[in-house]
């Protein structure tokens, strides 16, 4: 028998998409048992706290029990009532029912999955047949019902849906007589990624060499979905700042713990210090034995000498599991240990995706030989905060800011920086920033200073 094997996966295109402003139909069903009505009128209003008011002028009937507003818009907060109309004379219009709100969410589009594999052995086989299962971790045993010939070695699934999780596998159809249908490959598990939804910036336009102070070539930045696609409504702030191009990771044997706000110490050893031991086994763990302070929560450390810092990697816990891991951040860096506010903040965001693995953020380079790392949440939700290893970034060439209009709003998706300039000579990234999008880094470019200007030159004059 040969080896079967799904080797992997490829997004071949959405085939429906929906973007914010397009109309998404809301469904409502309900019950009564008062007098017969003459039928029913559905109101709404725009806003998760608001009292309906005007009606959607739909026809109901005594009878129906539901009702669809045809035009609810994806993203926008509504509150519906429904009242049962009177005859005028005998009955009169009922109380409004109690309002049921929401927030309009963008419905599930089908995703074309195309899915590769090798096969060794193919004499006697008549096909493959595709399964799939939705789950992170079920066991196919649904056919997609799709005619694969046995030379095929990739197939595509039409109708898996964003956000979804499934699994699939493929057998290796017999003829029935000669041949026994395979054994099924090891499944596959994957979530299709969300399309039209703001995930992660991308380099158009990628920054040229300049001199010290001189405005920079134009460059551009997109703001890209799941998909990779760009994400035509996206009207978000987008920030570029400079990197020195040698960026350089302080050993964490060179540093010191310098304070945490809690630590669990009592069930478990996962004290401060374990954050910037150098070893991605252990690490810190705010208390959760005998009690469990909620957050925010913060770490420090301090780096023993001063840096030019310019960014830092946090590494979630490696244990399998993923308690305690930061969903939304702040980073300060000062030269004294205090203060931790707004003068010292370096860095804020989200470590979006939201899983444990480890997680860069740079920023424009700040002299600091204290560092602190403030979290405001976690990624389920839990009151704990942890970190297997919190690894600071510095950098020795160059010293250059951006000066202009280093942040701007995107249009349709890209942001456009075509007046910036970088105020010192060096060789540089830019980097990208808008809060809680996947951040992205340029190609590398030089600044040189200017020549200096020639002065008289005083010339010999023979007779």
């Amino acid at each position: 028998m040969g080896m079967l094997r799904l080797m992997g996966w490829a997004l071949l295109g959405v085939l429906l998409a929906v973007t914010g402003s397009e109309a998404i139909p809301v469904t409502f069903a309900w019950n009564y048992t008062g007098p017969t009505p003459l039928g029913f009128t559905l109101r709404r209003c725009t806003g998760l706290t608001c009292l309906p008011s005007v009606s959607l002028g739909l026809t109901i009937g005594p009878t129906d029990r539901q009702a669809t507003d045809p035009n609810a818009t994806a993203g926008t907060g509504y509150c519906w009532d429904i009242l049962a109309r009177g005859d005028g004379t005998n009955n009169s219009d009922s109380a409004p029912s109690t309002p049921f709100c929401t927030t309009v969410q963008t419905p599930q589009q089908p995703v074309a999955i195309t899915l590769v594999w090798d096969y060794s052995n193919q004499s006697g086989h008549t096909g493959f047949n595709l399964r799939r299962c939705t789950g992170v971790s079920c066991a196919p045993s649904v056919s997609l019902g799709l005619t694969i010939l046995p030379s095929a070695r990739l197939a595509t699934d039409p109708n898996a849906l964003q956000g979804q999780s499934y699994c699939w596998d493929l057998i290796a159809l017999g003829d029935g007589s000669q041949k026994l249908d395979s054994n099924p490959s090891t499944p596959l598990c994957l979530t299709v990624p969300l399309g039209g939804i703001p995930y992660m910036l991308r380099w158009v336009t990628q920054p040229t060499n300049a001199l010290t102070n001189g405005t920079l070539a134009p460059v551009q930045v997109e703001i890209l979905d799941q998909l990779g696609v760009r994400v035509p409504t996206a009207a978000l702030a987008v920030t570029i700042y400079v990197t020195p191009g040698a960026t350089i990771a302080i050993p964490n044997s060179q540093v010191t713990f310098n304070g945490v706000d809690s630590q669990e110490t009592d069930f478990e050893q996962n004290d401060g210090p374990r954050a910037m031991d150098g070893l991605t086994t252990t690490f810190w763990h705010t208390q959760w034995s005998l009690a469990q302070p909620p957050y925010p929560h913060w770490i420090s450390m301090d780096l023993r000498t001063p840096y030019n810092i310019t960014g830092f990697r946090y590494l979630p816990r490696q244990d399998g599991e993923a308690n305690g891991t930061v969903a939304n951040y702040k980073f300060y860096a000062n030269l004294t240990g205090l203060p931790w506010d707004t003068t010292t903040l370096v860095s804020q965001g989200s470590f979006f995706p939201f899983d444990t693995t480890e997680k860069t953020k740079r920023f424009m380079g700040r002299m600091a030989r204290y560092v602190l790392l403030w979290g405001d949440s976690e990624i389920n939700g839990n009151p704990w905060m942890s970190a297997a290893e919190i690894t600071v970034l510095y950098s020795n060439t160059g010293a250059g800011s951006v000066t202009g209009t280093s942040t701007v709003n995107a249009v349709n998706g890209l942001a456009t920086f075509s007046a910036v300039q970088v105020n010192a000579a060096g060789t540089y990234t830019l980097d990208t920033d808008s809060l809680g999008l996947v951040q992205a880094t340029s190609t590398s470019f030089t600044i040189t200073d200017p020549a200096p200007p020639q002065g008289p030159q005083v010339r010999r004059v023979v007779q």
